[in-house]
């Protein structure tokens, strides 16, 4: 075979590889943990870097240092230590700055994944943090979306915001009659903090079925809170996958 067949030859393979590939080469800018690094070695080889990794957690429901210094940081080398437990079960919300995240819980109650970027303003389990890992991969929760309508606009979520009744979110709180279109596991409920009764959303339903049920429960135009899962909610009310 000649050199320039070889060549060829060699770049089809490398392009194969790196498209079927989870691995992206490393940089400087945020965002190069080791989120899409999940066997060790990025794709030439080379040690993960998972220096940059890190979620943050606040006290209050706001992502915000200005009125409650209380917080609670998270890095890939992180061991959940007991000392940080009182600190910890006081957490309301969270932020990826580098990473993705899965945020666990005290008692019964499932796991919550936080995707590189997200800024979740009230957590799915409020005040009961119990530790948090770093995945090292793309999870198909970052994936999801919802979108839903008044019947006029259409406004699409892709994390979960239990307080649409607060802050920036407020324009939509008691806003949606319907859903248009979906991917993944929601679950929607009446009253913000997670509160009053909820519908769940699961891969494959009917949008027709969901905006039926959506009347019959009472949550047309009184949705102030919208929740990603990582599986079917349905007789599931702890979120465990």
């Amino acid at each position: 075979m000649s050199n320039q067949w070889m060549t060829l030859l060699l770049t089809f393979l490398l392009l194969v590889a790196v498209e079927s590939s989870d691995h992206l080469p490393l940089g400087d800018g945020p965002g190069e943990c080791s989120k899409l690094c999940n066997t060790g070695v990025d794709m030439n080889g080379n040690e993960c870097n998972t220096r940059k990794c890190l979620l943050q957690t606040y006290k209050d429901d706001s992502l915000s240092l200005s009125y409650n210094p209380e917080w609670v940081n998270f890095f890939h080398t992180d061991k959940t230590e007991p000392d940080r437990y009182p600190y910890m079960k006081k957490m309301s919300s969270a932020k990826a700055v580098a990473g993705n995240w899965k945020i666990q819980y005290f008692g019964n109650e499932g796991d919550q994944v936080v995707c590189e970027g997200e800024k979740i303003p009230f957590l799915d389990v409020n005040d009961e943090l119990k530790g948090a890992e770093e995945l090292h991969e793309n999870p198909p929760d970052c994936n999801y979306y919802l979108r839903l309508t008044n019947g006029d606009s259409i406004v699409r979520f892709t994390r979960s915001n239990g307080i649409l009744n607060k802050y920036a979110s407020k324009k939509w709180n008691d806003w949606a009659t319907g859903i248009v279109s979906f991917k993944g596991y929601w679950r929607v409920y009446k009253d913000s903090k997670w509160g009053g009764d909820y519908y769940d959303i699961c891969e494959g339903d009917d949008v027709t079925a969901i905006n039926k049920g959506l009347k019959e429960e009472g949550l047309v135009g009184t949705i102030s809170g919208v929740q990603r899962l990582s599986c079917c909610g349905k007789n599931n009310p702890n979120r465990i996958c």
